[in-house]
């Protein structure tokens, strides 16, 4: 995804996702051969880098959609999976220093890079990846973050 146009990368993580919904592998395979390759898709995206391919898209400014789908991606590796590959996602998100990232992104809402939609796909991953990590937790509530997500919600809403 590193020199791809922006077309060939948006429709790649829309597939990825597509791929990485539950529904999606079970309806081709039933029972255990669905979560089999579920457990293998994520596995790959986990061990071969797609996590910091994922996370160049996440941080790049422009186009949004393309933020939005990769956003989603991340949120399919946190909530699905064996808890080891989990705990790999995890790591792995913490190594790339996501979690910051997304928690700066929330702040800059409402703008031209953070719409509505973009800033619901970050709190999306941001619960799940707090959800999966006690330490993503701490780090979350020793930073201020979760105050300062309160703080831009009461602003929205």
């Amino acid at each position: 995804m590193k020199n791809a146009d922006e077309g060939v990368i948006l429709n790649a993580c829309t597939a990825i996702e597509v791929l990485m919904t539950p529904s999606s592998t079970s309806k081709k395979h039933s029972g255990k051969s669905g979560d089999i390759i579920l457990e293998n898709l994520i596995d790959l995206m986990v061990r071969h880098g797609g996590l910091a391919s994922l996370s160049s898209q996440i941080r790049q400014e422009g186009n949004s959609d393309i933020k939005k789908a990769a956003l989603k991606v991340l949120s399919r590796l946190l909530s699905h999976g064996s808890q080891n590959l989990k705990e790999l996602v995890v790591d792995e998100i913490k190594r790339l220093k996501l979690v910051s990232f997304c928690a700066s992104q929330v702040e800059r809402f409402p703008d031209e890079v953070v719409d509505e939609e973009v800033l619901i796909c970050l709190l999306e991953v941001l619960a799940l990846a707090s959800a999966k990590s006690k330490t993503l937790t701490k780090y979350l509530t020793d930073e201020g973050t979760i105050n300062k997500i309160a703080v831009q919600l009461t602003i929205v809403f």
